[in-house]
């Protein structure tokens, strides 16, 4: 477990690239893929609380995939945009199989329940995709400029 004192760029790449998220998949038969833009100056603006959040983000996503879904691939993407605004941050994770998918609408589901919520009180949007016939499942968070 990360403690907010480390929680930055660095952790959580550390985390992703060979930490317990990757150990996880890699464990369950699932092939991972990670994507993110390291070099973006906007890395450097987040406090530990955004930090938190993209962790506590990735780790309930992950951990979802594994006990409820059939997926062979995981892909996550760590990112930064461009808007009109500025430079947002965008995480999504995908896996390959929706057949059997929790869904986090459901009245008991409270991990992304309260992740969205925290989510909002850091300006941030969370949406699905969620496409049965491509067997994709996708969760996506943006967090606006600062």
């Amino acid at each position: 477990q990360l403690t907010d004192e480390h929680m930055d760029f660095g952790a959580i790449h550390a985390e992703l690239t060979v930490g317990r998220i990757p150990a996880l998949l890699k464990a369950s038969g699932i092939e991972y893929r990670l994507r993110m833009s390291p070099r973006a100056a906007a890395w450097h603006e987040l406090d530990a609380r955004y930090w938190r959040f993209i962790y506590r983000f990735l780790q309930e996503s992950v951990t979802n995939l594994l006990r409820h879904s059939r997926a062979e691939t995981c892909r996550i993407q760590l990112l930064t945009r461009q808007s009109h605004d500025g430079t947002c941050v965008l995480i999504s994770i995908r896996d390959s199989d929706t057949a059997n998918y929790y869904d986090f609408r459901r009245s008991d589901s409270m991990g992304l329940k309260n992740l969205m919520s925290a989510g909002a009180v850091l300006g941030g949007r969370f949406h699905h995709c969620l496409r049965p016939r491509l067997k994709k499942m996708a969760f996506y968070f943006r967090i606006p400029p600062r």
